[in-house]
């Protein structure tokens, strides 16, 4: 830039001043924009997620300009060439399925019956051009905010910062919907009076079952933050008496946070009675526990990791006993009335059949709203704007082709991790993390669409950034 360029000149004592006050307030934008996000309904209004957009637009402004030099975003952008290509390719692809210039023969039969009518007419791919622009400006945000977090968690402390931020934003949203619960008030009233909706723990989302994404990720990342500062706080090897306590010491001293925040979370969750979304935080769990056991950690390391492990799946446990109620009358319920109803494999037999007729170029982005009716062969007394399984929408939205591409460089970003998981030696808690949050979210998205929540696609962004960016072995890590 010219202007930074002629004060480096000048002054360069207030130049480098001026640029680190830029990189602060960037960051401190960023966090204020992660814990905004899931308050106006996890930011799922037009207004919500294009105010989002903004907020995370300018925080990307101010980094860019209080970059010294180009060299940190050029490294990065070179070890995540391909991935970014990847997903660069398929946000051209939705723009182009949105463009109304394609010739009628490729354009969807919607376009192509008006174009007879109306005179060769040009159409497009999408069948809704507005809500393919639409998705493709979300998913633009949320790859702009992994960027940005990825450059940000470069540093150890900023990612250690970010991290921690995040594990506390999620306990004080969990804090909070147990007391709109209590007062019985759910989020969406508070934005459109008038609009009741059931007191099922969803706040600060309208879906539970997108809470229970949300309070998943929450979890994961606090329960292993609190087994991770454990190593260095408890005394597992000098006898029973020690261990305990230390142990006390430990969980309501350093890592009361972790703890409260980690409790607060799982009791959300639970709160929810969300069937996939329990299943999911447990395949996470399952998936940081394999992966932290696997670790070449010394027996004493191994031993205070299994007892709390131990401890923590105990309190889960009482959690379930206390609160699991509703939780467990839904899974008793699971093959009677979800089942009869069958609601969601008849969007899945949409969904297919919009994938055979149109594999390659699909119906557009976020068009499964108006591509249904047309496969509703029941005729649900509903509008189903979802097709309850993330992998099933985007392929028949976007196509197979960039369904697939996109998939490979989330599965490339998630190799990073795997292989920062073994090759670090420190700060490898971040990939892992990830790794646990990639499966949690991951097996949800197979009966919801929680990653279409704006706020919980932007967490789980920001998780996945803060561990591809500590996934690189680096000197001394």
């Amino acid at each position: 830039m010219p202007g930074s360029a002629a004060l480096e000149r000048l002054n360069p004592g207030m130049a480098f001043k001026v640029r680190q006050w830029l990189q602060n307030a960037s960051f401190v934008v960023f966090l204020l924009t992660l814990a905004w996000a899931p308050f106006p309904l996890g930011s799922n209004r037009p207004w919500a997620w294009a105010l989002l957009s903004l907020l995370i637009a300018t925080s990307w402004l101010l980094w860019c300009a209080g970059l010294p030099s180009l060299t940190l975003a050029h490294e990065l952008l070179h070890r995540l060439k391909l991935p970014l290509l990847l997903g660069l390719i398929c946000l051209l692809w939705a723009f182009i399925q949105a463009l109304p210039v394609i010739p009628l023969p490729l354009a969807d039969w919607v376009w192509r019956g008006a174009g007879s009518q109306l005179g060769g007419w040009s159409g497009a791919v999408s069948i809704a051009p507005w809500r393919t622009l639409t998705e493709a400006m979300k998913l633009t945000s949320y790859g702009l905010a992994f960027m940005l977090v990825a450059m940000f968690s470069s540093q150890g402390h900023r990612a250690q910062l970010l991290f921690n931020a995040l594990i506390v934003i999620c306990g004080s949203y969990a804090a909070y919907s147990l007391v709109m619960a209590g007062l019985r008030l759910p989020q969406l009233e508070l934005f459109y009076a008038g609009h009741r909706h059931s007191h099922t723990l969803a706040a600060p989302f309208v879906n539970r079952n997108s809470f229970a994404t949300y309070a998943a990720m929450g979890a994961l990342c606090a329960g292993s933050r609190l087994v991770e500062r454990a190593r260095t706080h408890i005394i597992s090897w000098s006898g029973p008496r020690a261990y305990i306590l230390t142990l006390i010491q430990y969980l309501f001293g350093r890592g009361a946070v972790w703890l409260s925040c980690s409790l607060l979370c799982v009791g959300a969750l639970l709160g929810t009675a969300s069937r996939a979304g329990n299943a999911a935080f447990v395949v996470g769990a399952v998936v940081a526990a394999f992966l932290a056991r696997t670790l070449k950690a010394g027996d004493k390391g191994k031993q205070r990791a299994r007892w709390i492990g131990i401890g923590l799946g105990a309190s889960f446990l009482a959690l379930v006993l206390i609160d699991g109620g509703q939780l467990a009358d839904r899974l008793n319920d699971f093959s009677t009335a979800s089942l009869r109803a069958g609601a969601r494999l008849q969007l899945w037999t949409a969904a297919l059949a919009m994938i055979h007729d149109r594999p390659l170029a699909g119906f557009g982005l976020g068009s499964f709203v108006e591509a249904f009716p047309i496969y509703d062969v029941h005729m649900m007394p509903f509008i189903m704007n979802k097709a309850h399984n993330d992998y099933l929408e985007l392929a028949a939205g976007w196509g197979l082709p960039a369904a697939a591409l996109w998939w490979t460089a989330l599965g490339l970003l998630l190799w990073r991790c795997l292989r920062g998981v073994y090759e670090r030696r420190r700060r490898r808690l971040y990939p892992l993390v990830a790794l646990a949050a990639a499966a949690a979210v991951g097996f949800h998205a197979i009966f919801d669409f929680s990653l279409q929540m704006p706020a919980i696609a932007l967490t789980f962004a920001t998780i996945l950034g803060i561990g591809v960016a500590q996934a690189f072995p680096t000197r001394g890590a």
